[in-house]
């Protein structure tokens, strides 16, 4: 089963998937710290774009929390637009999704 999502969904999961592969190593600390960057700036867009008093309240946190609460938003944002867009039985999307987040 493919998952299809919107332009904007399958560029959070590109950011994410870049992310984990620039994780750091002993050679190179800061390797993955831009991509982590840009992924945070897209779901930071992504609150902005879908949920304008969320965004700003979560812009009362400190910036880590921030950033955090924002990404959390942008991924059940994704899972709920999968899920309404699906008439039938959301199980086996859900389990592609799963494991693509994964």
């Amino acid at each position: 089963m493919s998952l299809q999502t919107r332009s904007w969904e399958s560029r959070l999961l590109a950011l994410a998937q870049e992310g984990s592969r620039g994780r750091p190593c002993p050679e190179d600390p800061d390797a993955g710290r831009e991509s982590l960057q840009r992924a945070y700036r897209h779901c930071a867009e992504i609150t902005r774009t879908h949920s304008r008093t969320f965004y700003l309240a979560s812009s009362l946190l400190p910036a880590p929390k921030r950033q955090a609460v924002r990404a959390l938003y942008a991924f059940c944002r994704v899972t709920d637009d999968i899920i309404d867009r699906f008439s039938g039985d959301p199980r086996p999307l859900l389990d592609t999704w799963r494991n693509e987040v994964a």
